[in-house]
C-alpha cells in the first residue's frame, strides 16, 4: 500500500471575498428580548460553533421587524456596494438566529458554507471582537454595527471577558 497515493498537493490558494461593514438603525431592546425568549428552550445552546446561548437557526426568519431590517440592509448592499446589482430579487435568507455570549463564552473558528453571504448585526457594545484572520480584521461590536461577508471567510471570537453579555443576530444568504 505504499503506492496508494499517486499525488499529494498542499498549497495556499487565493479566494475572492467581500467584506462590508456599516451601521444600521435597529430596535436593539426588542431583539434582545426576543433572543432572551428564544434561548430558553433552545437545543443549540453550547452545541454549535457558538459556545454560548443561541436561538434556533430560523428563529428570526418570520419576524416582521427583522424582515424590515434585512430588506433595508439588502437594498443598501445592492445599490451602494461592490456586490453585483444584477442579482436583485435573487436573495434568499435561509438562516437567521440570535446569540448571547456571557462572560467566558466564545465562538470557535468556522465558516458559513454553503451559503453565499453571511452577516451579523450587533445589538449592543462589547469588547468581544469578531476576528477574521484571513483578511487581518477585527470587528468591535457596537449597537447597530453590521458586517456582511463572503461565507467562505473563517471567523471566530475569543472568550468574552465583559460582565455584560454580547447580543447579536447572525444570518446566511443564498443567491
Amino acid at each position: 500500500m505504499s503506492n496508494f497515493f499517486t499525488k499529494e498537493i498542499q498549497t495556499t490558494i487565493k479566494k475572492e471575498v467581500v467584506y462590508l461593514e456599516g451601521v444600521i438603525d435597529i430596535d436593539a431592546d426588542y431583539f434582545i428580548q426576543q433572543i432572551e425568549k428564544g434561548i430558553v428552550n433552545s437545543t443549540n445552546n453550547y452545541l454549535t460553533n457558538v459556545k454560548g446561548f443561541m436561538t434556533s437557526w430560523d428563529y428570526f426568519l418570520n419576524d416582521g421587524k427583522f424582515r424590515e431590517v434585512f430588506i433595508n440592509l439588502i437594498n443598501n448592499l445592492e445599490y451602494n456596494s461592490c456586490l453585483n446589482t444584477s442579482l436583485k430579487n435573487e436573495w434568499s435568507l435561509k438562516h437567521c438566529w440570535g446569540i448571547k455570549e456571557v462572560k467566558g463564552n466564545f465562538t470557535t473558528k468556522h465558516d458559513h458554507l454553503p451559503s453565499t453571504l453571511s452577516g451579523i448585526i450587533y445589538l449592543n457594545k462589547s469588547k468581544q471582537e469578531l476576528i477574521f484572520d484571513e483578511i487581518n480584521l477585527k470587528v468591535t461590536p457596537e449597537k447597530g454595527k453590521f458586517a456582511v461577508f463572503s461565507s467562505i471567510l473563517q471567523h471566530y471570537t475569543e472568550r468574552n471577558l465583559d460582565d455584560i453579555p454580547k447580543y447579536a443576530i447572525s444570518f446566511n444568504v443564498y443567491i
